[in-house]
């Protein structure tokens, strides 16, 4: 789950998060209303203007508490808040006879109506207060007598336009942060939901592993029963399971020779290492690499499973991706990936098995002369760094080879190599790993800033950075490896 998507949060979510905020703003609000009245009630012996104090206030603090009192549920009460607040600074301006100073009471509800974290608090405020300024300062220049705006004997059209704009100004000003905070109170309320639902389901695994548990302590008791049978049965396993290392051993070495050696990706790439932690001896993650009329193709994949089933899978995977590119000369990365979804689904029969057994795959072909990078993938992406620091995400889409209920073709994206420096392709393993602190997963987000971070260095010092990290990720939380883990990293 991304926590920059506020969308997956839901209204009722939204509306309960803002509404703890909102009654904490009600109560300084509240403060700041009876100030206001009080103010109006402070300033009224100076010019006599008691009935406007008591009048206008009053109302406006009647106006203010009956919205609050007929509509709880709704937010109309705030836009009254933001209306009065404009017609209390009228009055201030009124009752000093214009003492225009007073407008400094629109900057001051202005920045307060920041904390309902709503931008458009600040348009009744600022649509009113422009209404009677230019009112009251028409009306005045006109010559009215029972109209104050200014104590100046004159005040000049230009003057008044500067005033405005600054009013202006300030409000937008206020408007903005209050989205800013409000858009921040989302990203929060998200992530405290994801860190609740991660909590929720590293218990539940828990309660599972409790039971698992209680199962192997009621099997040792039973065996217990019985120590020579169990001896017979330990001396047996012992022999399968050293016939099963031996294989799965057999079977690693066989792998590796699959998989390209340093040599010949030093001879493609120059500069590049390359991350590879089997959860298992064997694993279901897989690379490979070949340099085919200038052109360097980098494939990564992720098969379903991992130890010995997903290794059989990346065996199957390796095979295809050489008969494709090799045999058939195909280059095109979104046609590997059709190709490779054919082979897949007729060798494992899945038409008529249902089997749905596959991989996760991304692939490059980096062009020097064209300084391009053609990209596909399936439910897989790619990172790319340019000469700034600035990422990119190549997204692939959201089909795996051997789903069968897809038949949709893969999309194939082209990006020019002007300014990038760098480019990872990995499986999930490495961000899916649980650790840290508090025993969740360190994610794309954290993956992709861990990159950014080591992209510069030398690439041995970078695949050093990258064991490094996940061992400390891990111990943080004493948490084992979940899955294969597989990150391919190329200068370009």
């Amino acid at each position: 789950m991304n926590t920059n998507d506020p969308n997956q949060l839901s209204k009722q979510e939204i509306k309960a998060a803002l509404s703890n905020l909102n009654k904490k703003s009600d109560t300084i609000v509240n403060y700041l209303l009876a100030v206001k009245f009080l103010f109006g009630l402070a300033i009224a012996p100076f010019y006599d203007t008691w009935l406007i104090a008591l009048v206008v206030g009053g109302s406006c603090l009647g106006l203010y508490y009956t919205t609050k009192w007929l509509l709880p549920q709704s937010s109309l009460y705030q836009y009254v808040l933001s209306a009065i607040s404009a017609i209390f600074a009228a009055q201030f301006i009124y009752q000093m006879h214009g003492l225009f100073e007073m407008h400094f009471w629109v900057f001051i509800s202005s920045t307060v109506l920041i904390i309902y974290r709503n931008w458009r608090l600040q348009i009744p405020l600022i649509i009113i207060v422009l209404i009677h300024h230019a009112t009251f300062a028409y009306l005045q220049y006109i010559g009215y007598k029972q109209i104050y705006f200014t104590q100046l004997d004159y005040m000049s059209l230009t003057a008044f336009i500067f005033h405005g704009i600054l009013a202006v100004a300030v409000s937008g000003i206020s408007g903005t942060w209050a989205y800013m905070l409000y858009k921040q109170t989302l990203k929060d309320t998200l992530y405290a939901k994801i860190l609740n639902e991660q909590q929720q389901e590293l218990m539940v695994t828990i309660e599972r592993s409790d039971a698992y548990m209680e199962e192997i302590k009621q099997t040792a008791e039973e065996l217990h029963a019985s120590n020579e049978q169990l001896f017979k049965v330990n001396q047996l396993l012992q022999k399968q399971n050293f016939d099963i290392k031996s294989s799965i051993q057999y079977a690693q070495r066989i792998q590796e020779a699959l998989l390209p050696n340093e040599e010949q990706m030093q001879e493609i790439f120059h500069e590049y290492f390359v991350f590879y932690k089997p959860r298992d001896v064997v694993s279901g993650d897989f690379f490979w690499a070949k340099q085919i009329g200038g052109k360097k193709i980098l494939i990564v994949g992720d098969c379903t499973g991992h130890g010995v089933p997903g290794a059989f899978m990346s065996l199957i995977g390796i095979n295809f991706v050489h008969e494709i590119v090799k045999t058939e000369h195909v280059l095109s990365p979104a046609q590997i990936l059709n190709s490779l979804r054919v082979k897949i689904y007729n060798a494992l029969k899945q038409e008529t098995t249902g089997n749905q057994d596959g991989m996760d795959i991304s692939i490059m072909v980096i062009d020097p002369t064209a300084q391009t990078l053609l990209f596909a993938g399936a439910k897989s992406n790619i990172v790319l760094f340019d000469n700034k620091g600035n990422s990119k995400i190549l997204k692939g889409d959201k089909m795996s080879i051997g789903d069968n209920k897809s038949r949709e073709t893969f999309h194939e994206y082209i990006e020019p190599l002007a300014d990038k420096v760098f480019a990872y392709a990995f499986t999930d393993g490495y961000r899916d790993q649980i650790g840290g602190e508090h025993k969740r997963k360190l994610g794309s987000k954290n993956f992709i800033k861990l990159l950014g971070v080591i992209h510069q260095l030398p690439v041995d010092r970078q695949k050093q950075q990258l064991h490094t990290f996940i061992e400390e990720w891990q111990k943080q939380s004493h948490e084992k490896q979940l899955d294969d883990m597989l990150v391919v990293g190329v200068k370009l």
